[in-house]
């Protein structure tokens, strides 16, 4: 039976009996579709089938206690793909670099199971369980959670620390385990958590590379605006402004709202809450000197 947490005084007393034990498992739900950062919705904490916690970050805005115990490299931190895991939990968190974490998928690669990293099929090989997907799809928002979704939560985490030890114990008899630990300190590094820079952008822009220098200059400039509006609203990119409405601007190149009108697929309301700012970010692609402007 998973414990559930809605309230921080609850969660730091849980996660100051993690920060003893040897290896705790860490585990995530979350939704994606109309913002620009994923929704945490659930965090699951484990040492084991007997103690597990089902986390409510809906409840628990202070994600402290966790970023303390991720911090620690006492601890040995269990993830199964922690590229997806961990940037969102650094988010709830607010900041923090994780140390001593071991990512289950990684290791299995170690063991030479290339074609069969997914944790399902490592919990059907080490321990003959089978794992239900079928919650997979769920509204992980929604509340209260259906007792079937709980249980899904739960279900994975609670092998997690001992699948860890196994794959371990397996990796060192293979002579791997100090190529496998080295691979596992990338999520100890600043730079696998920093976010692209903005002025970066334009270069995903599809069709860009019809453009001249100038107009490419101009494109840089609203794709790197698009993006930073993006990640301050919390918005999908396409939800500010999708990638033809930015070419369909650099192809006019608008020098009033009167003229911006004219822009294929601009809406009222874009042009009502965005109007001032693309303008702006069209006058300083065009402000560029010729030679310092982008290349293709």
């Amino acid at each position: 039976m998973s414990l559930w947490i809605d309230n921080t005084a609850d969660f730091a007393a849980f996660c100051q009996e993690a920060s003893v034990q040897s290896r705790v498992a860490v585990d995530t739900e979350f939704m994606w579709s109309s913002t620009f950062y994923p929704r945490l919705a659930l965090v699951q904490i484990s040492w084991g089938t007997d103690h597990c916690a089902v986390v409510d970050p809906l409840q628990v805005d202070d994600g402290s206690a966790l970023r303390a115990l991720l911090e620690n490299p006492a601890v040995q931190k269990v993830f199964h793909e922690a590229t997806s895991d961990l940037p969102i939990l650094r988010r709830w968190c607010r900041g923090g670099i994780p140390k001593n974490v071991f990512d289950t998928r990684l290791a299995g690669a170690f063991c030479g199971l290339t074609q069969g990293c997914s944790l399902q099929k490592l919990l059907e090989l080490f321990f003959a369980f089978t794992l239900d997907k079928s919650e997979t799809r769920s509204d992980w928002l929604q509340r209260p959670l259906s007792a079937r979704q709980l249980e899904y939560a739960s279900a994975d985490v609670k092998w997690l620390p001992e699948l860890a030890r196994l794959l371990q114990e397996k990796i060192s008899a293979l002579g791997n385990l100090p190529w496998c630990l080295e691979e596992m300190e990338q999520f100890s590094r600043a730079e696998l958590y920093a976010e692209e820079p903005p002025e970066r952008y334009f270069r995903t822009v599809k069709g860009s590379g019809r453009l001249d220098r100038q107009r490419l200059a101009v494109l840089r400039e609203l794709a790197a605006w698009r993006e930073n509006t993006a990640r301050t609203l919390d918005k999908t990119r396409n939800r500010v402004m999708s990638d033809q409405q930015l070419l369909d601007a650099v192809a006019l190149l608008p020098e009033n709202l009167s003229q911006l009108r004219q822009v294929q697929n601009f809406w009222p309301k874009m042009i009502k809450n965005y109007g001032n700012d693309v303008l702006q970010a069209i006058r300083r692609g065009l402000s560029i000197p010729r030679e310092h402007c982008p290349t293709q």
